[in-house]
């Protein structure tokens, strides 16, 4: 990230020119699920939160480097939130952000759908919300 996404987004922006609006987004952490699996998947779970913001932080300077608005979908599935809680059906009561990560990817899905980390309709419908707050609304 620290070397291909500069040379990525510079490349962008050059051919994009100064005045096209570049959006891009951060990460949301599908590891989070790993919290469903008992004390090490938690240990896990929380280290991944540490090592996304990592990944984040990097995203984020990369962007405002080349004028790229970032939208904040960390943030929008409550990724660092091992606070607040939620039920989940058939799972009892967990953090809010690993139950985000289960109610709008389908990393927690069973196969032969999940585990797969890619946002589902719900998912998709946040992320596009987070998009549209750095963007504005659709003409």
């Amino acid at each position: 990230l620290r070397t291909a996404l500069p040379l990525i987004l510079g490349a962008l922006r050059r051919a994009a020119g100064p005045r096209t609006l570049i959006a891009a987004m951060n990460l949301y952490d599908p590891f989070l699920a790993g919290y469903l699996d008992g004390a090490a998947g938690q240990a896990t779970a929380a280290a991944s939160v540490a090592l996304d913001a990592q990944v984040n932080a990097l995203l984020g300077a990369a962007d405002q480097k080349f004028g790229v608005r970032t939208a904040d979908v960390r943030n929008a599935f409550s990724t660092a939130d091992f606070t607040d809680t939620a039920t989940r059906p058939g799972g009892g009561t967990v953090p809010l952000n690993v139950d985000r990560i289960c109610s709008w990817t389908w990393t927690c899905a069973p196969a032969p759908v999940g585990p797969n980390i890619h946002a589902n309709t719900a998912g998709y419908q946040v992320i596009a919300a987070a998009f549209e707050r750095v963007i504005g609304p659709r003409l």
